[in-house]
């Protein structure tokens, strides 16, 4: 079978003595993490998981073209997702068994001598620090020592699609933002005819601790009638940016 534009950055598709020969100081290893949830009843559930593959797939390739060796592992395409539950297709793991999943992946890697590892957070509710931490932690009682950063998009997003958009998006959640992606990547997949208006996301008009359902009944926030490839276009090109600039970051780190 041909190889395909993005295996030379997949670590899944290297053998073993091929990855025995990586420099160690050198090769960035990233872990990206993502979500099987509703995203109302015009996108699929895989939403999370394909986004941070696209974002991460395009920064490598333009991080291998300026030198720097990055590796994409297998993104992981489940974590906590509670607040989701009350719609069907949502599955949800604990954030103790995520946690752990985390800490052995990264500790594994390690342990094949592997020094620069990165924890790609494809969701807001991942919290991936503290397993970052603990598997830093032990790696140093070991006498080895590994970065590991715990990266995710934090405000930077909604930075990025406040630039893109012409208007101030209220969305967290299947709006705007992932059906423009859709739209540019995967259209035949959006279900149109299922695009309407959704509850404007309000932090104050709900509890700390939310639920989807609660935001709206149908799963989502913001407006994806008013999303479209164009608007995906630029958005890709903004969240890459926002990832290249993380894996320069990581790169230029002394070891």
């Amino acid at each position: 079978m041909a190889a395909t534009a993005t295996d030379d950055i997949r670590f899944d598709k290297l053998t073993s003595p091929e990855i025995d020969a990586l420099d160690r100081d050198r090769t960035i290893l990233v872990l990206p993490t993502g979500c099987t949830e509703q995203q109302g009843p015009h996108l699929p559930v895989d939403a999370d998981t394909f986004q941070v593959e696209l974002f991460l797939t395009e920064a490598a390739r333009r991080a291998r073209e300026e030198g720097i060796a990055v590796y994409l592992l297998p993104t992981i395409p489940y974590g906590p997702a509670e607040e989701h539950m009350a719609f069907a297709g949502t599955i949800s793991i604990g954030f103790e068994t995520h946690h752990r999943l985390i800490k052995e992946v990264l500790e594994s890697l390690a342990r094949h001598r592997f020094r620069k590892l990165v924890v790609a957070m494809g969701c807001g509710g991942h919290h991936c620090l503290p397993a970052a931490m603990e598997a830093r932690a032990a790696l140093r009682q070991t006498g080895f020592d590994a970065k590991i950063w715990a990266i995710g998009p934090g405000t930077s997003y909604y930075e990025i699609a406040k630039r893109v958009f012409d208007w101030e998006p209220a969305d967290i959640h299947g709006g705007e933002f992932p059906t423009s992606l859709f739209l540019l990547k995967r259209p035949d997949e959006v279900r149109r005819d299922k695009l309407a208006a959704g509850q404007p996301f309000d932090a104050s008009a709900v509890p700390d601790a939310w639920f989807a359902d609660e935001v709206d009944p149908r799963g989502f926030a913001g407006d994806p009638r008013r999303a479209s490839a164009a608007l995906g276009e630029r958005l890709l090109a903004g969240v890459t940016e926002f990832w290249l600039g993380e894996l320069r970051r990581v790169d230029k780190t002394p070891m």
